[in-house]
């Protein structure tokens, strides 16, 4: 019996390392692109770009087995159809955000699934992810929480410092009439 067993190509080992790379330091929400034009594509990844965020086509083959033996493989399993990568190595409420907001009108991006820090999410736990605060408007609360304080007491404390000043000015007025 022959064996048909043969050894990769070089450019599909390196396509491989790529994609374990991508899974290993990124968060990954893995899409259905079927259907979108290249005016769709360009806006996903320009919309990506401004979270930090980038798009990629692949094989759902070589994303099999970069995934094979990681947490991830779990999320890849099961793939059907074509397949796009979306990943961002920053915040994955952002990436989600991006996302989700083509996921409406005439030719809708299909949400597959994601890996965020080690878990698998499904496509409603992606969708749920992109109603979460940004990491920035997180920050801003935090910020405004602590702010509107401290603010409040430098309101009183300098209103005490003007009072003590008032009294001492009616003191030493009182002194020199007397």
């Amino acid at each position: 019996m022959k064996d048909f067993s043969r050894t990769p190509r070089p450019e599909k080992v390196e396509a491989v390392n790529n994609i374990k790379d991508i899974l290993d330091n990124n968060s990954v929400i893995l899409t259905d692109f079927n259907g979108i034009d290249v005016e769709g594509m360009a806006s996903i990844r320009k919309k990506l770009r401004e979270t930090n965020g980038t798009y990629k086509v692949v094989k759902n083959t070589l994303l099999t087995i970069a995934a094979s033996g990681t947490p991830a493989e779990a999320a890849v399993k099961d793939l059907a159809g074509s397949t796009a990568i979306a990943y961002s190595p920053d915040d994955p409420v952002a990436l989600a955000k991006a996302l989700t907001e083509f996921t409406k009108g005439p030719k809708p991006l299909v949400i597959k699934c994601g890996y965020v820090e080690g878990a698998v999410l499904d496509k409603a736990q992606v969708t749920e992810l992109s109603t979460i605060p940004s990491r920035l408007e997180l920050i801003a609360s935090i910020i405004g929480g602590v702010e509107s304080p401290l603010s409040g007491l430098v309101g009183t404390l300098n209103s005490m410092l003007g009072d003590v000043v008032w009294t001492l000015e009616a003191i030493i007025d009182q002194k020199e009439k007397a």
